[in-house]
């Protein structure tokens, strides 16, 4: 799908879009939590990895994918993670490469 995706690409992608779309809660919808962030998240990242052939469909599978699973992680774990970006990058990266 891809070529020359790393997991540090993926990270930095998210880290970017994680500050874009604080700014755009708080902003543009009023600090209201964004049900549809995943869409959001995407359409902002597939502009960064654009030229890697990631599209933003393809982003919002694994975005998606990637929520489940770190929400499962947070249950097992019983502890909130800060460090959300990194575990989802780890997670994505795979699906993302493949």
């Amino acid at each position: 799908m891809s070529s020359m995706v790393t997991e540090a690409i993926v990270l930095d992608a998210l880290e970017r879009a994680a500050a874009a779309h604080g700014v755009h809660e708080a902003e543009e919808l009023g600090g209201v939590y964004d049900e549809e962030w995943p869409s959001w998240y995407a359409a902002h990242m597939a502009g960064t990895l654009a030229g890697h052939g990631i599209g933003a469909d393809a982003l919002k599978v694994a975005l998606e994918r990637a929520a489940a699973a770190h929400a499962e992680h947070e249950r097992s774990t019983g502890t909130k993670d800060s460090d959300w970006p990194r575990w989802y990058a780890a997670h994505m990266t795979p699906s993302l490469v493949g």
